[in-house]
């Protein structure tokens, strides 16, 4: 900060003192009392960290009445509302459902009649290990199974509707393993095929020492 002050007469030593320019300045003159900087300075920063440290007035926020729940709600209407399904149009496809799942039994039983008659030959071929396989086994059995209610009026509601039938002949199958990876691998595969076996310990009739575990089917 410069404060300009009225100039006083020339002296030989304020001729010196003048710059170039002729232009006299004073540094920092005042005809008050001196003030001291460094305390302006300490009042300033105790000021700053008391306004810092005094609480924050409390601002009220908008709540809507009756609380949580409240939010809740609005929460829910805010969400876009789920259409319901058209009840008539239920009951059509039920009903269309219910007369495909007829036809396909009426259809499937004469198939059944026909096929149990011509005794046709499976064209699987079904593999039990690197060494045994079964194919061109006849089909015999064929059945249709509708799994249906009745209702009290009457009306039969369709569930399924499945086509079964055996394949193989009347004889009977007999596998030895003796390694607990290929026993388990049998197992899975007869498992997979629907095959309920039949597990004895197998013997060597003239030694009797363990040859593994015998699968009959």
């Amino acid at each position: 900060m410069l404060i300009e002050v009225p100039r006083p007469p020339r002296s030989r030593t304020d001729d010196r003192a003048a710059s170039r320019g002729g232009a006299a300045v004073a540094p920092l003159v005042s005809c008050v009392a001196a003030v001291d900087i460094n305390t302006v300075f300490a009042r300033s920063a105790a000021a700053a960290s008391a306004s810092s440290l005094a609480p924050a007035p409390d601002v009220p926020t908008e709540r809507p009445p009756g609380g949580f729940l409240a939010e809740l709600e609005q929460e829910v209407r805010a969400r876009p509302t789920q259409i319901e399904p058209d009840r008539e149009a239920l009951v059509r496809n039920a009903r269309l459902a219910n007369l495909a799942c007829r036809a396909v039994t009426d259809y499937w039983t004469q198939l059944a009649e026909h096929l149990n008659a011509l005794n046709p030959v499976s064209a699987g071929r079904y593999v039990f290990d690197g060494r045994t396989a079964l194919e061109r086994l006849p089909a015999h059995g064929f059945r249709v199974l509708p799994k249906l209610r009745i209702s009290h009026i009457g009306e039969e509601h369709f569930e399924a509707v499945t086509l079964s039938w055996r394949v193989g002949h009347s004889d009977r199958l007999r596998l030895v393993k003796e390694f607990p990876a290929e026993i388990e691998k049998l197992k899975s595969r007869l498992a997979f095929g629907g095959i309920n076996a039949c597990e004895s310990q197998s013997r060597d009739p003239v030694t009797g020492r363990h040859r593994g575990i015998q699968f009959e089917f």
